[in-house]
């Protein structure tokens, strides 16, 4: 069944609000409580707006705080506590190089370079963005940041190649990507989930093989 982009569109819509719909009738008790049961039909409602792109993303970071501030009648101070961390304005900081870069050229520069200092293939790439990955992975521990940045590399590479999106090559670089953000966290034990891992397995292990 061939659907016009309107039904695509009303289709979406319906799914965006049946799911949250369906958590609203879920009867509530002393450990789910309405509170609880409104908090997750607000911000499922909004998450599968993100997943079904029903709207821009920078409309939808508007709505949800405002959700919290206008439907739950949290306090801002509650609502905004995740900006007073460093990691929103590392993120941040990171688009915002990336854009400049790619408006200035010199992402592109860069990007050029690297692939004429790698070999001018997929695997030498890939190679020396595990090495970049490696690196970055020595001074930064946020994984996203980390993303951001080795993804600006990725981005500059992928338009130099003309590496078109949802091609075999894009999807490698993709995947490589992902990858690299996390791997290297796992050598140096920079990133916090893992050092709370590390630190509940290795005592552990030391009082079972000693």
């Amino acid at each position: 069944m061939n659907l016009d982009k309107k039904q695509v569109t009303m289709l979406k819509w319906i799914i965006n609000f049946a799911i949250p719909l369906a958590i609203f009738f879920i009867p509530t008790n002393e450990s789910f409580t309405k509170d609880i049961r409104l908090f997750l039909v607000l911000t499922i409602f909004v998450i599968a707006m993100i997943a079904l792109e029903n709207l821009p993303i920078f409309t939808i970071s508007l709505i949800l705080p405002l959700l919290y501030l206008v439907v739950l009648q949290q306090p801002p101070s509650l609502v905004f506590t995740a900006w007073s961390l460093e990691v929103p304005w590392l993120i941040l900081g990171g688009f915002v190089i990336t854009i400049a870069l790619k408006k200035s050229g010199l992402l592109l520069r860069v990007s050029y370079a690297l692939i004429l200092m790698l070999g001018g293939t997929i695997r030498g790439i890939l190679y020396g963005l595990l090495v970049a990955g490696i690196l970055v992975a020595m001074i930064i521990s946020d994984q996203m940041v980390k993303a951001i940045l080795v993804s600006s590399l990725v981005l500059g590479i992928c338009e130099a190649l003309e590496i078109k999106k949802g091609s075999r090559n894009g999807t490698v670089l993709g995947l490589a990507l992902f990858v690299i953000a996390l791997a290297p966290a796992f050598i140096f034990m920079t990133s916090t989930p893992f050092m709370s891992v590390s630190a509940f397995m290795f005592p552990r292990l030391r009082s079972t093989c000693c």
